[in-house]
């Protein structure tokens, strides 16, 4: 199945996505760390809020949506592997553009006990943010698709010490994700 991202959508056009969902969605429903708080309350759009505030605003939109909503296009597109958001954090790692420019940004998460999953955020044509786990590359248990450390498989629990392939998680990404 394709999935279709924003042609030209930038990292900063992400953030500004994520930051537009919490404004709407999360100063209602959420209790805000103080911190976290000052930044919806004092910024009324993202163009107030500065570049290097841009992780704390990523990091709000996963807290809220992976936490605090039951059900979301987030937490839908990130069901098929199953994973903790404990340790939840952009990963520089990954290259962060499709061929034609369009940029994504890349995140990785799990518990204390787990094998980190890598995943990425992009624009979708609605100007949504969506969320997509590749497969080839990544660090989970294909049988059960839980993360290493939660796998229900393997009655050790023990990780099999694999690093994610970055470039067969792209390859699959570019495969998968079509720009429009």
């Amino acid at each position: 199945m394709s999935h279709y991202a924003k042609k030209s959508s930038t990292r900063s056009d992400i953030v500004r996505r994520m930051f537009d969902y919490l404004k709407a969605k999360a100063t209602q429903q959420f209790i805000l760390e103080e911190d976290d708080d000052d930044i919806l309350k004092n910024n009324a759009t993202i163009a107030t809020v500065s570049s290097s505030d841009y992780n704390c605003v990523m990091d709000l939109f996963v807290k809220f949506t992976c936490f605090y909503e039951d059900k979301n296009l987030i937490l839908q597109d990130l069901s098929s592997v199953k994973f903790d958001f404990e340790n939840c954090e952009e990963d520089t790692n990954g290259t962060t553009t499709f061929p034609d420019g369009t940029e994504m940004i890349w995140f990785f998460a799990g518990g204390d006990w787990e094998d980190p999953i890598n995943f990425i955020f992009y624009l979708d044509c609605r100007d949504r943010v969506r969320a997509f786990i590749p497969k080839d590359g990544n660090v989970f248990c294909p049988k059960c698709k839980h993360a290493y450390g939660s796998c229900r498989c393997n009655p050790k629990n023990q990780s099999p010490n694999i690093d994610p392939d970055y470039n067969k998680m792209y390859s699959e990404i570019v495969t998968k994700i079509r720009t429009m």
